[in-house]
């Protein structure tokens, strides 16, 4: 009787070692996605609205906003039920003279999710205005890695970069170091022709890798089934 006792508590505590190893979406600030898709996480955005600084010298202060529109395939009624996932970006400062980046840049984007959807692409008098695309709660802090580069065409723009997690709610699922060079996120941006010679308004891609986190309440049942193994092999050596 002992012995099968002993069994039965061993192999309800090693069950529960293995459960967290199931593949499950992941849920956090209630987007959802899933870390075993075959793409696993990758975003798209349909709607970026940029503005370009002249700073002169051929440098440019690239900054503006966006919302995500798809990830993994997915539309935002799929992956963010009830919410939004929008973002905002800046000081990414471009020589136009190169394509890249300067050294003095210090380009980030931050994400947000809004259980108040109420994103606005445009304000009323046609410039930009963030206020709806930062409103929600930080989902992700991303710092530029290394140097943006950007290609100029008749068609507009197209920008390429690297990005690493600093913060946010879902940082510990992304800050994973395996991308190019040890980076997070890759992403590339496409503007068309914008007044003036300016590339305005656009689209992206955005990809990372991600990683399921336990829950503390999961912590508290891998604690308890070390425990129970623990128990086991105590009473096997005593008897």
């Amino acid at each position: 009787m002992n012995k099968t006792f002993r069994k039965l508590l061993a192999g309800t505590a090693l069950a529960g070692l293995g459960a967290p190893a199931m593949a499950a979406m992941i849920n956090v600030g209630g987007v959802v996605w899933d870390p075993d898709h075959p793409i696993d996480f990758t975003a798209r955005s349909d709607s970026i609205q940029q503005g370009v600084e002249d700073l002169g010298d051929g440098l440019q202060r690239l900054y503006g906003y966006g919302k995500i529109t798809n990830i993994n395939n997915s539309s935002s009624d799929v992956f963010c039920p009830g919410c939004e996932l929008t973002f905002e970006f800046d000081n990414f400062i471009l020589d136009t003279n190169t394509g890249l980046t300067t050294e003095d840049s210090a380009g980030w984007v931050r994400v947000y999710v809004d259980h108040n959807p109420d994103y606005m692409p445009h304000s009323g008098n046609g410039a930009l205005d963030p206020s709806t695309a930062n409103n929600g709660e930080l989902w992700l802090d991303l710092a530029q890695v290394a140097d943006m580069t950007v290609a100029f065409g008749e068609d507009g723009a197209t920008g390429r970069g690297l990005l690493d997690v600093e913060g946010g709610l879902a940082s510990a699922n992304f800050d994973t170091n395996t991308g190019p060079g040890g980076a997070d996120f890759t992403f590339q941006n496409s503007f068309n022709p914008g007044t003036d010679g300016l590339f305005t308004f656009g689209s992206g891609n955005y990809g990372g890798s991600s990683v399921a986190v336990p829950e503390p309440g999961t912590l508290g049942l891998l604690g308890l089934g070390l425990i129970g193994v623990a128990a086991a092999r105590r009473r096997s050596r005593d008897s």
